[in-house]
């Protein structure tokens, strides 16, 4: 699970730093205007890549072994 691993820890990443740059922004917007629909919604985007690296990290699906071989 090498090119997998590494891909799913990129993902967690990205996501996290997404996650993280949403929520210190969220106080700075106001509630009901596009600004914060928009935030929200990639909150709820950002959890969904997050929680399907994790998953593919906790049960080790390994869907890139065929690029390993080449």
């Amino acid at each position: 699970m090498r090119v997998s691993g590494v891909v799913y820890k990129f993902m967690v990443a990205v996501s996290l730093t997404i996650a993280v740059l949403t929520v210190a922004l969220l106080p700075f917007l106001e509630p009901g205007s596009s600004s914060w629909v928009i935030a929200i919604f990639t909150l709820g985007v950002t959890a969904i890549s997050l929680a399907i690296a994790a998953l593919g990290l906790y049960f080790r699906w390994d869907p890139f072994r065929p690029f390993e071989e080449v």
